[in-house]
């Protein structure tokens, strides 16, 4: 394989093959272009997540993220293998160099990562779609990154993984405990979205899971410190001259341009508008939301706040204010109002899956002979306006669900001893016209 081309090679190394490994190895050039490709694989994880003319530091992450996460390996790499008296071959700056060229040539895995599926799945399957795909990526990153430090240390490839992944599962059990998701109740009946809930429960189990497999990694990791007799080879692969990846370095870039233009217009809306919520302005951002239709907005952004991600900007009463006194377009009004009925349905009755079971859990529950007593004893008016909004503005509730609504805003009147002559029934929803927008 003296004169393959780098697109062969690299495409070689991703399967794993040890000629490919060792020739990426000791070319300098090849260092180059794999810290490209990680550039590359930030793009693809965030052109369609974050506005990155504002904010480019968002493509670097996976660059900082791979540099600590790589430097960490390679130091346990390095002493498992020390500590066998493997101290023949490269040195220290030129074992790290070729040890993270590898590392960060894996990154081409990360392209997969850009695949759209939010604009032609549901949320919930755009959810799982993306979470098979970063399973796949992980798993083949880990075996690629196995056979990498088998072949550079020149040990065996069994004991090698149990130290790769009591890395990974470290790695892991960090990046799951860590980052933004939604927060697991398990008694509090919290109304998540299914996307929320997928990730919740994806979060919880891999966190479980971790901790459950860690005794395998550490036991399987100190049999394979002892048993590793390492003898780092001597590579006679010939170097890849850099002139020879200009062209795929180019195309790995040039591939993005379209992606960033279809995308980053949307996430440039998206910033203005969190910047406005962020700044306490709701109704410039309300108005800034309706300029638009919804399909002008990124596919997987949530109108802030998100439930369950402790998030408390914007204020969900004072977006109801603000609605309900300024002109808004339908869909961003029936986007709150979910947000709102989920919450309030929460109040009413946990775990209810909609308001024609909340009425019959509070029917069997609390009789009404006890309501004014128990059934509706820490609620107030301020319930009565939220039902009033999710009434006005969310269309997908049922006939069954509306009849159950009235009655229960009619007991919840009563109960505050509001006068009959005051009482109204529930409004009926508007028209929802996603591509209204709002002078």
């Amino acid at each position: 394989m003296t004169n393959a081309s780098p697109a062969r090679t690299l495409a070689r190394f991703l399967i794993g093959r040890r000629d490919a490994i060792e020739r990426i190895a000791v070319s300098r050039s090849a260092t180059v272009a794999a810290f490209v490709f990680v550039l590359t694989a930030g793009i693809a994880r965030e052109y369609d997540g974050e506005y990155l003319l504002a904010e480019p530091w968002h493509a670097l992450r996976p660059l900082g993220a791979s540099a600590v996460t790589g430097t960490v390996l390679f130091l346990l790499v390095r002493l498992a293998t020390f500590r066998r008296g493997a101290t023949d071959g490269p040195g220290l700056a030129e074992s790290y160099r070729r040890f993270m060229t590898c590392f960060w040539m894996t990154a081409p895995l990360a392209w997969l990562y850009a695949i759209p599926y939010e604009r032609f799945l549901s949320p919930g399957d755009a959810v799982m779609a993306n979470l098979w795909t970063l399973a796949l990526v992980a798993a083949w990153r880990v075996l690629l990154i196995t056979k990498v430090a088998a072949v550079l240390t020149g040990s065996r490839t069994i004991p090698m993984f149990f130290i790769v992944m009591l890395f990974s599962d470290a790695v892991a059990f960090a990046v799951f405990a860590f980052i933004p998701v939604p927060v697991m109740d398990f008694m509090g009946g919290m109304q998540h979205t299914e996307r929320d809930a997928l990730l919740a429960s994806t979060a919880f189990l891999m966190q479980f899971l971790t901790v459950l497999s860690a005794p395998v990694w550490i036991l399987g990791a100190i049999a394979a410190v002892s048993s590793l007799t390492p003898a780092p080879p001597r590579f006679d692969a010939a170097p890849i001259p850099a002139r020879d990846w200009n062209p795929l370095l180019a195309a790995s870039v040039l591939i993005w341009i379209a992606p960033l233009i279809i995308a980053q217009p949307e996430q440039a809306r998206r910033h203005r508008v969190d910047q406005l919520f962020a700044s306490g302005d709701t109704p410039a951002a309300l108005a800034e939301l309706s300029k638009h239709p919804e399909s002008f907005y990124p596919r997987r952004w949530e109108l802030p706040p998100r439930l369950g991600y402790r998030e408390e900007t914007p204020d969900l009463d004072a977006v109801r204010e603000v609605i309900d006194t300024q002109p808004t377009a339908e869909w961003v009004a029936a986007a709150y109002a979910d947000k709102i009925d989920r919450q309030l349905m929460r109040r009413f009755m946990p775990f209810s899956s909609s308001w024609a079971d909340a009425l019959d859990t509070i029917n069997r529950a609390y009789p009404p002979e006890f309501e004014r007593r128990a059934g509706f004893s820490d609620l107030t008016e301020h319930d009565l306006d939220q039902l009033r909004f999710v009434a006005n503005h969310l269309a997908r509730l049922t006939p069954e669900d509306r009849a159950a609504m009235e009655i229960l805003a009619a007991r919840l009147r009563d109960h505050l001893d509001i006068p009959p002559d005051a009482e109204a029934p529930l409004p009926s929803p508007a028209p929802n016209d996603a591509s209204e927008e709002i002078p």
